[in-house]
């Protein structure tokens, strides 16, 4: 605007208009920022958040972290393609423990399974027939296991390791339906714990 104003004054407004934004480019350029780590919405952990309780199908889910074990430093390195030089990076990981919804044999509520999955919005595993999501959905349970709360049911191995627990101090979660996240990598989510999402499919009987 000064620059306009300026230019006015020798005939040439918009000249004058012209260099005054390069100007003020130069000063205070426009900036557009993208998300800063952290910034996605973060995986609920409270206490004394409501279990849903499905009947048919439902989703989608949020479930609560009821568990996890400590932060930790993965170191990944690169030998630069043949550069000689070493390229380290360093991951964050975690285990940690989601309550999805009431799973239960003795109050009639046993989950027949998860049908769909969804992590930060985008679908990660899918049990549809039409959805091809086979190699998705192995690459999916190496890291994440399903515990649908049955009475006969054991405390999980990787929940047994976190130092808080240990062996014959670990929940067995029946009655629940839990699942197990191992060895997940923060970073790219951000740096945090992503939102999980599922859609379940509860037991019952069709009728006519």
């Amino acid at each position: 605007v000064v620059g306009g104003i300026v230019g006015a004054f020798f005939g040439m407004p918009q000249l004058g208009a012209a260099i005054g934004g390069m100007i003020g480019g130069w000063i205070a350029p426009t900036q557009v920022n993208g998300p800063h780590i952290g910034d996605g919405p973060t995986q609920t952990s409270a206490e004394g958040q409501p279990i849903p309780w499905v009947i048919g199908t439902a989703g989608w889910i949020q479930p609560n972290i009821v568990d996890k074990s400590p932060r930790r430093e993965v170191k990944k390195t690169d030998d630069g393609k043949g550069s000689g030089t070493e390229v380290n990076t360093f991951e964050a990981h975690q285990d940690f423990v989601l309550m999805v919804c009431e799973s239960s044999e003795t109050r009639e509520s046993l989950m027949v399974g998860v049908l769909m999955v969804r992590v930060d919005g985008k679908i990660v595993y899918d049990m549809r027939e039409e959805s091809n999501f086979g190699p998705d959905n192995a690459k999916f349970l190496k890291n994440h296991t399903f515990y649908n709360g049955n009475e006969a049911q054991l405390p999980d191995p990787t929940c047994e390791s976190f130092p808080h627990n240990g062996v014959g101090n670990t929940p067995y979660y029946r009655g629940v339906y839990t699942v197990v996240c191992r060895d997940i990598n923060l970073t790219q989510y951000g740096d945090r714990i992503p939102q999980y999402e599922f859609v379940m499919v509860g037991a019952g009987e069709s009728t006519e």
